[in-house]
């Protein structure tokens, strides 16, 4: 994020009854990017928590979502973003 490269990020949880319809996202054990995104649990990808995290912030990741979830939530929250 401009002016000084942070990162958009996203809140996970575990508390799935919190979930958005239409909006987050639900990572079960049983969809296809699950074992990649390094998760222990069933988790909630939350688009409505969001805060921006300077680099030097960063220690590393864990894990990824698919390009098509990626895309997907990228695609709900600029729709919700739009004027």
């Amino acid at each position: 994020m401009p002016p000084f490269g942070d990162y958009l990020a996203c809140g996970i949880s575990t508390k799935l009854r919190h979930l958005v319809q239409d909006f987050d996202e639900v990572l079960l054990f049983d969809d296809a990017d699950f074992k990649m995104s390094g998760l222990q649990f069933p988790s909630l990808i939350r688009l409505g928590w969001l805060g921006l995290v300077p680099e030097e912030a960063i220690e590393g990741s864990f894990g990824l979502v698919s390009e098509e979830r990626l895309a997907r939530l990228l695609r709900r929250l600029s729709e919700f973003l739009k004027p």
